[in-house]
């Protein structure tokens, strides 16, 4: 059982809730990731120098050492955490390139300092309820503009100015995107409320939000995430299944699935059901499909790249540096054949990165979290437990792994595995 301790809200907890806020733009009004303060850093580079001068301090004067020492999983994910910063910081010994470079390309891996950061928060002042009802406030201002923009993606653009709503079609179906860094917050929470759900009753305000998460998530554009969403949605509800609640799941598969699919048949343009219909084209080897033409184009660069350097990788290299510019590299945007990197290729660039060896550790290093989780009877522990999963069956055609997409919601959560001072027994 999960106790939480009603405690007044700490500095540093409005400290991370705006950081996570302003990092993920959620309301569109300007651009962070471009605008230069300073003029030298964009707000969003500025945020993370904030953020790991912030953890610097917090783990020289802070005793966080003791943490470490009293939580493996915590101790796990920090070592996680620490690789890819000595990966970061060997970089220079590997070719022309910098510090500052090298970070250029590694820094949404920075936000992982953010889950050591809310974990040591929870510890002291006891705010797990604070950082779950920001959790859950993103994914519902998320999960409108994701229904609105299936249907009017000019409407959500007209409010949020600096958000990407796209409407697009895939195979004959219509698949609008969102492109938000908070996109995935209604997948997440959806999960969050699926392992909560097997060990307490939902709230009807829960249940109603549930519902609302995941309509979102089909009509999110990207269908490797809606599709690994419903697979651990299955997994879950079967793994503790009863036989007294196969009948009950029987009776809302057949109300809930008919009623969604008169939803998407007449208000939503097939959306929903077009993300398992066209993956099952692009499985088949559909030429129409997008699959097939990514596997081309990284075929070209990206596969013959990889094989030069397979072991230990290539690391993280500016397309600008020296180093970038000798083996051939090209701005994303100028030329996506000569990009070293690709978030639509999920796998490769990290098997880019790290290389076989690199990629082995950190797998190990998740095993371990995962092998931890899997010991504790709580429904915080099975949501970090299903969200490494998603992140990791999402890797294939997208990159949620080592972008701010996914790896600012684990670090929230990863975060919430806590065990406050205040109570005596977390279980």
């Amino acid at each position: 059982m999960i106790v939480f301790i009603r405690k007044k809200i700490s500095r540093l907890s409005v400290a991370n809730a705006i950081f996570i806020i302003i990092s993920i733009n959620i309301f569109g009004v300007h651009n962070f990731g471009t605008d230069k303060l300073f003029f030298v850093l964009n707000t969003y580079d500025l945020l993370l120098l904030i953020l790991l001068v912030y953890f610097t301090k917090l783990f020289f004067f802070n005793r966080y050492e003791h943490l470490l020492k009293n939580d493996k999983g915590l101790y796990y994910y920090f070592i996680y955490s620490a690789f890819i910063f000595v990966v970061v910081l060997s970089m220079p010994f590997r070719g022309e390139i910098s510090v500052i470079d090298s970070a250029r390309v590694a820094r949404d891996y920075i936000l992982l300092i953010l889950g050591l950061i809310v974990y040591y928060d929870i510890y002291k002042n006891s705010n797990h309820l604070f950082y779950i009802k920001l959790f859950i406030f993103i994914s519902f201002v998320t999960s409108l503009q994701i229904i609105v923009n299936s249907v009017n993606p000019s409407l959500v653009e007209s409010f949020f100015p600096e958000l990407r709503a796209r409407e697009g079609y895939k195979l004959g179906f219509q698949r609008n995107h969102l492109l938000s860094h908070a996109m995935l917050f209604p997948h997440i929470s959806t999960i969050y409320l699926i392992c909560k759900s097997q060990i307490k009753k939902l709230k009807m305000n829960e249940t109603a939000l549930l519902l609302i998460f995941f309509v979102a998530s089909g009509l999110q554009g990207f269908r490797i995430y809606f599709v690994s969403l419903t697979a651990i949605i299955v997994i879950v509800k079967i793994s503790k299944i009863s036989f007294r609640k196969i009948f009950l799941y029987l009776f809302m598969v057949l109300v809930f699935v008919p009623a969604i699919n008169l939803l998407d048949t007449y208000y939503l343009n097939n959306q929903i059901k077009g993300k398992f219909i066209t993956t099952i084209y692009e499985i088949s080897g559909s030429s129409q499909g997008t699959l097939q033409g990514r596997f081309n184009r990284d075929n070209i660069y990206m596969y013959p790249m990889f094989y030069e350097k397979p072991y230990f990788g290539w690391g993280f290299i500016y397309y600008g540096s020296e180093y970038g510019k000798e083996i051939g590299m090209m701005r994303t945007s100028e030329d996506r054949r000569y990009s070293l990197y690709s978030i639509d290729s999920g796998y490769l660039t990290v098997l880019i990165q790290f290389g076989i060896i690199g990629s082995v550790i950190m797998l190990l290093l998740i095993s371990k979290q995962l092998k931890i989780l899997n010991t504790k009877n709580n429904y915080l522990s099975s949501t970090v437990f299903w969200l490494w999963i998603f992140l990791l069956m999402s890797l294939p055609t997208h990159g949620a792994f080592f972008s701010i997409h996914g790896l600012l919601p684990l670090s929230i959560f990863m975060g919430l595995m806590a065990r406050p001072l205040s109570v005596a027994s977390l279980s």
